[in-house]
């Protein structure tokens, strides 16, 4: 059976987290890793084929920055072709997550539009 692609949900709070498997799993065929640390994020990329990663602007967890988890990504060989898109309703930090690299991401406010959807497609097969 073949494996399916992995999903890094990184720092959410369980709302959230709750309403992204939601999505995810109802339109893609994919499986869902909930990451709440850099290190956790980390260390699945080293084990695992990940698809995407998703990354909440603040980790609920401790506090750290997505963007610092972008450019950490982003700047090891090893990982940088892995897509990124950051998770926030703030233009400011979507544009920041792209210039260091992330596809453009979606807001919390988003996360059940049709737009959203057709973003996560470029990266998810459909179910």
């Amino acid at each position: 059976m073949k494996k399916k692609p992995i999903v890094l949900c990184v720092g959410n709070c369980f709302a959230d987290q709750s309403s992204l498997e939601w999505l995810l799993t109802r339109e893609f065929d994919v499986q869902l890793q909930h990451c709440d640390t850099t290190a956790e994020v980390m260390a699945n990329l080293d084990q695992e084929s990940t698809a995407l990663v998703l990354v909440n602007r603040i980790f609920d967890r401790d506090g750290a920055a997505g963007l610092d988890l972008i450019a950490h990504i982003k700047a090891d060989s090893r990982y940088n072709s892995i897509p990124i898109m950051m998770l926030s309703n703030y233009a400011q930090y979507q544009e920041e997550a792209v210039r260091l690299g992330a596809e453009p991401g979606f807001g919390k406010s988003e996360i059940h539009s049709a737009s959203t959807v057709t973003k996560l497609a470029n990266y998810l097969p459909r179910n």
